[in-house]
């Protein structure tokens, strides 16, 4: 039966101490966040240090309780002082933390204890103040009269008569900031809502326990707990908070990009909807390839994502061709065929520069190569660089195949549009030379179902 007290002694300090690691090492975790609104941050570093210093204390409390001696005896009186202390502090802290969802950014050093200043708090937040501070003065007051409890000459805690006030005291700010909770339930987020109540349930939860078991810290334990859900729930919404501010900012980049991308379109007379349709035979393309396994270990659906996305950018470079070039009616000179040939370095140069100036938008990086390369040869014969075979960076040999195959398809001021199984035939003798023979196998693989996409393209008027 000794075994067995011992056995439980020490599973209950260990488990403390534990909490407490936990809820330092969170303060830390807090520390150099950015996402969190100053006050809340602060505060729920406060009440992380000060759950762990509560924690902490009751840990000794509870190891040296009986020890004799000098380090027993200041041991078991300081712990225990701390740990009524900090049970106050850290529901002090609490309901500077419920007003900073509240109201955020309106609690200062100057309306912290008493309604001064412009920004007026509720009343239940100053009732909740001045209740955890009546409660850390009691505590100092208990160390000289033994108002809330006394320890033994055993070195031994017990609790007074008038334990039942400290008891109270404590209950008085909990309730008042459930009142503030519920008042302002619709400006809380569920989830936070949630963890700032849980912080009020599982500490009475642990007053009822205390009624019919003694000797476990149940209420210390309850805040312990509390306090690790308020922190795993503040950092997911910082996450989330992140996270959507990244998907805003990456949606207007590309938002612009894209109008970018529309605008060069736009200067070319003569590629009409040029992009839209290649990004359409990019996508299916790719998507065939990895149907059949074509490149398994290089073509994800990561990077697949990335080419649709990248595909609208692949003539970017010619913003800097000249209009009397991009839209001569007649076929380009030598010369000026040279100079046309500069818009897949231009292209690469811009979107290099992009993507130096851009967060979260990880295709940019596809479309650099798509951009620099999709006039390159499987035979080498290509440019800018004349690379050759798988030289050529994948995304760039599929977007070749949709390039090319539009233009076969489409209206230039010097051609006419080539119907669809002669532009398909072209395609297939290529392969090998032009073309990456596992793209161009690929590409067949689809036919019907381009000629059914293009016929509803062209019915639909989009």
């Amino acid at each position: 039966m000794i075994s067995d007290i011992f056995t439980i002694k020490s599973a209950h300090v260990t488990f403390l101490l534990w909490g407490a690691i936990f809820c330092f090492i969170a303060s830390g975790i807090l520390a150099p966040s950015k996402g969190i609104l100053k006050d809340r941050k602060i505060t729920l570093i406060l009440i992380e240090l000060s759950v762990g210093i509560l924690l902490c204390m009751d840990a000794t409390a509870w190891a040296f309780r009986g020890v004799l001696g000098t380090v027993g005896y200041y041991a078991v009186t300081i712990s225990n002082f701390m740990v009524f202390a900090f049970s106050y502090v850290v529901g002090l802290w609490y309901s500077a933390y419920v007003i900073s969802y509240v109201f955020p950014e309106t609690l200062t050093p100057k309306n912290f204890f008493l309604p001064l200043g412009k920004n007026k708090l509720p009343l239940m937040y100053y009732v909740a103040v001045w209740s955890s501070l009546a409660g850390i003065m009691i505590t100092v007051l208990t160390q000289f009269t033994g108002f809330l409890y006394y320890i033994d000459p055993m070195n031994l805690y017990h609790r007074s008569s008038m334990y039942p006030t400290g008891l109270f005291v404590g209950m008085v700010p909990t309730l008042a900031d459930l009142i503030i909770l519920i008042e302002h339930r619709k400006k809380i987020q569920k989830r936070v809502f949630k963890s700032l109540l849980s912080y009020i349930v599982l500490p009475a939860a642990g007053m009822v326990a205390l009624i019919f078991i003694y000797g476990i810290s149940f209420v210390n334990i309850g805040i312990g707990i509390s306090s690790m859900y308020i922190f795993f729930v503040t950092v997911r919404e910082q996450d989330m908070a992140l996270y959507e501010d990244a998907q805003i900012i990456t949606s207007m980049q590309e938002g612009i990009i894209m109008d970018f991308a529309n605008m060069v379109e736009c200067r070319d007379k003569n590629t009409g909807d040029h992009i839209k349709r290649t990004s359409l035979y990019v996508k299916t393309i790719a998507d065939e390839m990895m149907r059949k396994k074509i490149y398994r270990d290089e073509l994800t659906q990561r990077l697949i994502n990335n080419m649709v996305k990248s595909a609208p950018l692949h003539d970017i470079g010619k913003i800097k061709i000249s209009d009397s070039i991009l839209n001569k009616p007649g076929k380009l000179t030598d010369e000026e065929f040279e100079v046309m040939k500069t818009h897949t370095t231009e292209g690469m140069k811009i979107l290099s520069k992009t993507l130096l100036s851009t967060t979260g938008s990880g295709y940019l990086k596809e479309s650099i190569d798509m951009a620099w390369c999709h006039h390159e040869w499987w035979n080498g014969k290509g440019y800018p660089r004349g690379l050759k075979g798988e030289e050529i960076p994948l995304s760039a040999r599929i977007m070749a195949v949709a390039d090319v195959f539009d233009a076969l398809l489409s209206r230039r001021s010097y051609k006419e549009p080539l119907p669809f199984d002669k532009a398909i035939s072209i395609v297939k003798n290529e392969s090998g030379t032009h073309f990456d023979p596992l793209v161009v196998a690929a590409f067949l693989n689809t036919a019907d179902f381009l000629r059914e996409a293009l016929e509803y393209i062209l019915t639909d008027g989009r």
